[in-house]
């Protein structure tokens, strides 16, 4: 009787683990898009844009630049 009821336990919980699996699954799956880099075209040209986010980069306070 203790065998059988610690082995409904065990699924029990092996249940709940693979359900909390899935519920992370999903919150990744919904909320890792946002979390990407975005691609923009640019109206500059390439040595343009690049020193445009330069001179943007070394305005921001946080940024670590070189």
């Amino acid at each position: 009787m203790g065998c059988e009821k610690m082995n409904k336990s065990a699924v029990h919980a092996a249940g709940w683990v693979l359900a909390g699996m899935l519920l992370m699954g999903i919150i990744v799956w919904l909320t890792l898009p946002s979390l990407m880099l975005v691609k923009h075209k640019s109206n500059r040209s390439y040595d343009g844009t690049v020193a445009a986010l330069n001179e943007a980069l070394k305005q921001k306070q946080d940024w670590r630049g070189q």
